[in-house]
């Protein structure tokens, strides 16, 4: 596990991120339902490549700590999101 690991971390960071906004922003809807989204789209887009590259492909191989880097990228966007609101001094609750 290396480089690799941490790329899939950042990027399903940077997912979530933006899903979160739009949905958020555009879309108006609450803090907990817009993360919620978000984080499950990353979690349903990372196994479904997974499973792709397994199926699909001779040449790569499905990774099951793919999915943990990217769930682990993904959590941790959820958790600074939280904890951003929080210091602003809005309710730690997820509305």
């Amino acid at each position: 596990m290396g480089h690799d690991k941490v790329g899939h971390g950042i990027f399903h960071f940077a997912f979530v991120l933006l899903w979160f906004l739009n949905f958020r922003f555009r879309c108006v809807w609450s803090f907990r339902k817009s993360a919620l989204y978000a984080f499950v789209f990353s979690l349903l887009y990372g196994v479904a490549i997974e499973l792709m590259q397994y199926t699909f492909t001779d040449t790569r191989k499905a990774d099951v700590w793919d999915v943990v880097a990217n769930s682990t990228g993904a959590s941790l966007c959820v958790f600074l999101l939280w904890l951003t609101r929080r210091r602003k001094g809005e309710s730690p609750a997820f509305r």
